[in-house]
């Protein structure tokens, strides 16, 4: 999420990514994780469409879009391999 609105540009084209310069929706991106992890995907995908509809844009999603492939639970981040 982003302040300048240029940036949706090229922010709709990159994969699993979602923008808003809108406080609202900044609320509602971070509300979407506090429930269980099937509704955390139910309400990405609502938010997506309201913010999509709202920019009039089309945002690239896939069905990785929770799929976070270098999470750490322990040990040090500085440890991870790019």
């Amino acid at each position: 999420m982003a302040y300048n609105i240029q940036h949706l540009d090229w922010i709709k084209n990159y994969r699993n990514a979602l923008f808003s310069n809108e406080p609202y929706f900044y609320e509602k991106y971070l509300n979407c994780f506090n429930d269980e992890i099937y509704r955390k995907e139910e309400k990405l995908l609502e938010l997506k469409q309201t913010i999509e509809c709202h920019y009039e844009v089309q945002f690239n999603f896939d069905n990785m879009f929770l799929y976070y492939p270098k999470f750490k639970d322990e040990g040090n981040f500085s440890e991870l391999i790019f």
